[in-house]
C-alpha cells in the first residue's frame, strides 16, 4: 500500500524540497545533471543505488502569480520534474490549500495501476527508451514516466 499523508509531517525539512522514497520523507541535496537528482536517502529502509522514485512537487511560491520570473521558473521545473516522473505538480494559492494538495496526492496514490511489458530491443546499453500509453476510453488519463533507461550490461551478463 502507497503512503498516505493528510498533513506536513513534524519532520518535514523545513525550506527545502522533498520526495517520498519507500513511504519516507527524503530531501533533495542538489541537481547533478537534468535528468539526475541527488536526494539524503539516510534512514530510507531498503533503498537501493538507482531506485526510481515519483514526484508530487507542491509550490511554495504563494506570490508566484504575481509574475515574479524566479518564482515562475521554480514552477516550471517542479511542474517539469512531476510530470517527467510520472507525477503531479500541485500550485495551492495559501497555505491554507496544502491540505487540499496532500489529499489529492493520497486520491492519486490509492488510484495508481502498474502496467509491465517486455520490449522488443534487449540490448542492455543503457539508453532512454520513450514510452507512450494510449487510453482506449478517453474518460481516462494516463499520467505515466516519459520512458526508461536500459540497463546496462554488466561484466558478469556479458559472459
Amino acid at each position: 500500500m502507497m503512503p498516505f499523508i493528510w498533513r506536513l509531517p513534524k519532520n518535514w525539512p523545513a525550506k527545502k524540497d522533498c520526495v517520498l522514497v519507500r513511504g519516507t520523507i527524503a530531501p533533495i541535496v542538489g541537481i547533478v545533471s537534468m535528468d539526475v537528482t541527488m536526494v539524503d536517502v539516510t534512514g530510507v529502509n531498503g533503498v537501493s543505488l538507482g531506485d526510481e522514485v515519483t514526484i508530487y512537487g507542491i509550490s511554495t511560491n504563494s506570490a508566484a502569480y504575481f509574475g515574479s520570473k524566479e518564482q515562475d521558473r521554480g514552477d516550471k521545473t517542479l511542474k517539469r520534474f512531476s510530470e517527467e516522473t510520472g507525477g503531479k505538480p500541485f500550485f495551492p494559492f495559501k497555505v491554507q490549500d496544502l491540505a487540499v494538495s496532500f489529499q489529492d496526492i493520497g486520491e492519486e496514490l490509492r488510484s495508481q495501476y502498474t502496467i509491465a511489458y517486455r520490449p522488443s530491443n534487449n540490448k542492455a546499453d543503457g539508453t532512454f527508451r520513450k514510452i507512450r500509453i494510449d487510453v482506449a476510453d478517453k474518460r481516462y488519463k494516463a499520467r505515466s514516466r516519459n520512458g526508461y533507461y536500459a540497463p546496462r550490461a554488466t561484466a558478469s551478463s556479458q559472459r
